[in-house]
């Protein structure tokens, strides 16, 4: 995970890990949304491969959380907003 849009730390986690997610950004001048980064060191489609398995594990966790917290009787309406708008698909 990198806190921010900069090439150093994103290139140190890249040399420890096979893909980075950068969080979200939002200042007054400049809104840059998250970002999930991998090279594709041999061929661009091993890129590929580590960014869709990140986003399907993110997605995954995502909706085990939203159950946990359903089960738990707790609620946040951040996550509700967010699980409704997937249900649509």
């Amino acid at each position: 995970m990198a806190d921010r849009y900069d090439i150093r730390p994103i290139v140190e986690r890249l040399s420890q890990r096979k893909t980075v997610i950068v969080q979200p950004r939002v200042s007054e001048d400049t809104s840059l949304g998250p970002a999930v980064i991998a090279p594709g060191t041999v061929t661009p489609e091993q890129g590929f491969v580590h960014v869709s398995s990140v986003c399907f594990a993110c997605f995954v966790k995502f909706l085990s959380d939203h159950l946990w917290i359903l089960k738990t009787g707790q609620t946040d309406p951040e996550m509700d907003a967010v699980y409704q708008k997937f249900c649509r698909f």
